[in-house]
């Protein structure tokens, strides 16, 4: 039994006396599907697409976590900034014109039992060294002081604020810093 005008003709055969049923496809026109070459061409593009995705992605993650760095920078400087405006006797009396987070002063050990304005800026210190900056890779801070010329009058000092790190996802510049400059 064959049908007109389709893509399938249906064929019976015969053997041992079973009628079987077989569908043969036959190609209309040029369409025979697609090649063995155009497939791997296709999936060679689709491959470098893939690449091109992925590579964003790693570039996405290194700018992630280098503004992670900077915030956490930025944080720290505040964190000191805040400790100085907290002890405005330990400003004035000079405790925190010249810190340096690589050599820093004996824990006073005060804070339960009463810190003067020395000891609470000595602890502030410690405290910003140990705990602050110990979230940054190689975190180091500075805090310097500007007096403008006016030596005597400390509510013109001008500080800065350096904070320092290592940030190995840049390859081309891994030491990074932070300077704020501020007056309380």
């Amino acid at each position: 039994m064959a049908i007109k005008n389709s893509k399938c003709i249906e064929r019976q055969k015969r053997t041992n006396g079973l009628v079987r049923m077989s569908i043969e496809d036959k190609p209309i026109g040029n369409a025979r599907g697609f090649s063995l070459i155009e497939v791997l061409v296709s999936l060679l593009i689709l491959s470098l697409g893939l690449l091109g995705v992925a590579g964003l992605q790693t570039t996405s993650l290194r700018s992630n976590q280098t503004a992670y760095f900077r915030s956490q920078a930025t944080a720290a400087a505040s964190d000191i900034i805040d400790r100085m405006r907290a002890n405005p006797q330990g400003v004035v009396d000079g405790n925190y014109d010249a810190i340096d987070t690589t050599n820093l002063p004996s824990d006073p050990n005060c804070i339960d039992s009463g810190c003067n304005a020395s000891d609470l800026a000595d602890h502030d210190i410690i405290d910003w060294a140990t705990n602050t900056l110990s979230s940054l890779p190689s975190g180091a801070g500075t805090v310097s002081v500007d007096d403008m010329g006016t030596a005597t009058d400390a509510s013109d000092d001008v500080f800065i604020v350096n904070i320092s790190w290592s940030d190995a996802t840049d390859q081309n510049n891994p030491n990074k810093n932070l300077v704020v400059h501020f007056q309380l």
